[in-house]
């Protein structure tokens, strides 16, 4: 059947309809679903989860858009250029992740650092370009205002429910108090308040008449509750918080929305609305300077100061030429942290953290872009702020006007945080998105052209809209691979913490494995578990073991090692690589040979990759202390040679595990595993007396001086000096009551001294101090059931650890 002519242009009319309601839905989507979306079954709740909807719905608008223009065979497009600054940072962006020390972390991004990648970023800054030419206006906009705070509205009720332990979801990691669906307590703050602002600002300017932003009618009611209700919850979220830099924001949020009231004064009918910013203005000025006596025991979220930040960001740009403009590569913040890490730290009981992002948001991103990439998101949140201002002091559409006044407010704050505090995937989000959405407003040149006078454009965009269609199915399967590839790491971890089988644990791990085999942190936590069930089979062993057995250990030896080297060769930047594929040749050195050497090398890497930790040395001289039982052994060979040799390489070797753990007190002086080392070094030189007669002058000279008591305590315990160590040791325990391992050791001559309850109810506290902790249990078994210590034990660190390790991002510190 033949159409004429009209037909056709009413199905052509008729199908762009149906493209612009996709482009227009997936965008109202994004803004109710990004701050509310989680899924329980993943080893992130939030970014991953976040970052795939982001992806998918992005994409999906985008080929709406491009459906549109092609179906209509009009390409339409706002001009300016402004549409160069979003390319030339993202084009800075690629260029740094070309150059970026690491691989799938950059590119892709995992352990919570999605919202830096350059996938991310590139969706972001395509989000910026959809919003810019497709919400210009008035009703769609007024639509995802009402949609943002619904979802913060949302986001709110779960969190303050879960605040006060009145209701949580129906999840395990929902049942803790600062529970969100943001991130950590201090990022859902951070979003509320911009929630708080964009609803203020909204009433602060809507009056009667067919041009206000909040109608008379229901849905107009229903709006001023969600404005009222997010104000109550942001307002209480801050009390209990009490965090100086958000009483900063605030402060500045209040004078952002009078300033204007004083140029555009005609624009805010009702002055007494003001009421309630002098409200939240007043708090946030007496909160600024006294304590909150709210207490909800919130988590505390730690991140370095933004001294130290600075300091890190500074020595990562002194690097080179190739640092300084381009930086580390995105997502790359923890490498630098570790890699220039100031020494001071390891007096602190935060030594052991690692931090993934700078306090500063803007501090992470020229650590890790360089000077091109701060410099050129600089100006690119400066136009925007400068074409935002210009429209605000000279537009006369009053409709117009209080819509980009009510988007300023928003983002302002955004940026304000971006600047002071660190981001997360929904603040990164909401700051594009309302940049695109001033853009739309100020952005109101339109270039346009039809297919019939550009033949070859109209070819480009049509090829453009294919090549993005089949890139959004291309999209929908990794995602769902990369997907269950994050499912089966999850299953996997639960396993191991909940102390199931090992095999079922390398079963997970393995299909997270093929699933995604870019990902270091699966091929890291499958040498883990391998080498953990090759340990456990050889514990099974009964007596002289079959040719069956060694083959099965050596199998799975074999396998944990080429995970672990796959791991350092997918991310050579990541120091728990190397120090996996370290740990895994020391334990092999008994039956591999050479594996020494590629231990050693293995934890030179982790030094050089994290200079100041102590742990790193500590492995390296565990590696030439085992190797020294290796020569000793063969110092009484028959063949005089090979006997002069290794009592030569035995001096050497213990020489060199000195020096490591020496080096390791010297960067933590109260570091206990390094301390337990020496004092075994000593044994084996014959230095004993010689140590301890350096360390009783010292320790008299600083009594006080913890590192120094503690090894003093542990040579007097191997020298069964029983009363003096015993003295040295309570002394440490008066000075620093939690420090386990002096409880560790006291119950330890408690003991030996025949003083069981003593023992005991030490080794309690320091079962408390460390909930979980196998070593300490298995101890306190011992001890409960009648049996005897018959070695000096081992430190507290050195209990057994599980299969699995899931970085969490930012560090939270629940409170008791």
């Amino acid at each position: 059947m033949n159409m004429t002519s009209s037909e056709v242009v009413q199905r052509i009319v008729k199908n762009t309809d149906v493209f612009h309601s996709v482009a227009r839905w997936a965008i109202y989507a994004l803004f109710f679903l990004i701050p509310l979306f989680f899924l329980p079954w993943t080893s992130s709740l939030l970014e991953i989860n976040k970052q795939i909807l982001f992806v998918i719905l992005t994409v999906v608008a985008l080929v709406a858009w491009l459906g549109t223009m092609v179906l209509g065979k009009r390409l339409t497009f706002r001009s300016g250029w402004l549409n160069l600054v979003p390319a030339l940072f993202l084009v800075g962006i690629l260029v740094s992740s070309l150059f970026s020390v690491a691989g799938y972390q950059t590119w892709v991004g995992q352990n919570t650092q999605e919202y830096t990648s350059f996938l991310s970023v590139a969706m972001f800054v395509f989000l910026f370009y959809l919003l810019k030419n497709t919400v210009s206006g008035t009703k769609v906009q007024q639509n995802i205002l009402f949609i943002f705070l619904l979802s913060a509205a949302l986001s709110g009720l779960v969190t303050l429910l879960g605040m006060f332990n009145l209701v949580h979801l129906p999840f395990s990691f929902a049942e803790s108090v600062g529970f969100n669906t943001i991130g950590t307590i201090n990022g859902f703050v951070e979003f509320l308040m911009i929630a708080m602002f964009v609803g203020i600002a909204m009433w602060l300017v809507s009056q009667k008449g067919t041009d206000r932003l909040i109608p008379s009618s229901g849905y107009g009611k229903f709006l001023r509750v969600l404005i009222v209700f997010i104000s109550l919850v942001t307002l209480v979220t801050l009390i209990a918080i009490d965090f100086w830099v958000f009483w900063v924001i605030c402060l500045v949020g209040v004078l952002l929305l009078a300033v204007f009231a004083f140029l555009q004064t005609h624009e805010f009918p009702k002055p007494k609305r003001f009421a309630f910013p002098l409200v939240v203005l007043l708090i946030s000025i007496v909160f600024l300077f006294f304590s909150t006596p709210l207490r909800l025991n919130l988590p505390v979220i730690v991140s370095p100061s933004y001294g130290t930040s600075w300091n890190i960001t500074l020595d990562t740009l002194s690097t080179g030429v190739d640092q300084l403009l381009l930086g580390s590569g995105p997502g790359t913040f923890m490498h630098d942290y570790l890699l220039h890490k100031p020494v001071e730290v390891n007096g602190s009981t935060f030594w052991s953290l690692r931090f993934d992002r700078a306090k500063s948001y803007a501090l992470t991103l020229l650590a890790t872009t360089g000077i091109i990439g701060g410099l050129l998101w600089v100006v690119l949140m400066g136009w925007v702020a400068a074409k935002t201002l210009g429209r605000l002091l000279f537009e006369r559409n009053h409709a117009e006007w209080k819509m980009t006044y009510v988007f300023f407010v928003g983002w302002f704050i955004l940026l304000l945080s971006h600047l002071l505090y660190s981001s997360n995937f929904t603040l990164q989000f909401l700051l594009w998105g309302f940049a695109g959405l001033l853009a739309s407003q100020f952005a109101v040149k339109t270039w346009e052209t039809d297919f019939g006078r550009s033949p070859r454009l109209g070819l480009i965009l049509t090829s453009s809209f294919v090549i993005i269609g089949i890139g959004l199915l291309a999209t929908l399967f990794i995602s769902v691979q990369r997907y269950s590839a994050d499912v089966a790491f999850a299953q996997a971890v639960i396993a191991d913490q909940e102390g199931g089988d090992i095999s079922l644990v390398i079963e997970k791990m393995n299909k997270a494995v093929s699933y995604n085999g870019l990902s270091d942190v699966y091929q890291r936590n499958l040498s883990s578990a391998l080498l953990i069930k090759a340990q456990r089979t050889i514990a099974t062993v009964e007596g002289e073991m079959t040719t069956e057995q060694t083959q099965e250990i050596l199998g799975y030896v074999k396998a944990s090692i080429e995970a672990a080297q796959k791991a350092t060769q997918l991310e050579s930047y990541n120091v728990s690589n190397w120090s996996m594929l370290g740990s895994v040749y020391r334990d092999v050195m008994s039956f591999a040979s050479g594996a020494e050497d590629l231990a050693a090398n293995s934890f030179l890497n982790a030094i050089r990759l994290e200079p100041n930790n102590p742990v790193h040395y500590t492995n390296l001289g565990r590696v030439y202390l085992t190797v020294s039982e290796r020569a000793k052994s063969l110092k009484t060979a028959e063949n005089a040679e090979l006997a002069a040799t290794a009592t030569e390489q035995e001096v050497t070797l213990l020489a060199s595990a000195e020096e490591a753990f020496n080096k390791a007190i010297e960067l933590k002086g109260d570091y206990a595993v390094a301390h337990y080392y020496l004092a075994a070094t000593y044994e084996r030189q014959g230095k004993m007396n010689d140590a301890a007669t350096r360390m009783i002058a010292l320790y008299n000279y600083r009594p006080t001086d913890i590192g120094v008591g503690f090894q003093l305590g542990l040579l007097l315990l191997r020298m069964e000096e029983y009363d003096a160590a015993q003295q040295v040791l309570e002394n440490i325990v008066g000075l620093s009551p939690n420090y386990s391992n002096a409880l560790w050791y006291l119950s330890a001559l408690y003991e030996l001294q025949g003083d069981r309850d003593a023992a005991i109810a030490t080794i309690e506290r320091v079962s408390e101090l460390n909930p979980g902790n196998s070593l300490v249990e298995a101890r306190l078994n011992t001890l409960n059931t009648g049996g005897a210590v018959e070695e000096i034990p081992q430190p507290v660190e050195e209990g057994e650890e599980g299969a699995t390790d899931v970085s969490q991002g930012e560090i939270v510190e629940e409170v008791e």
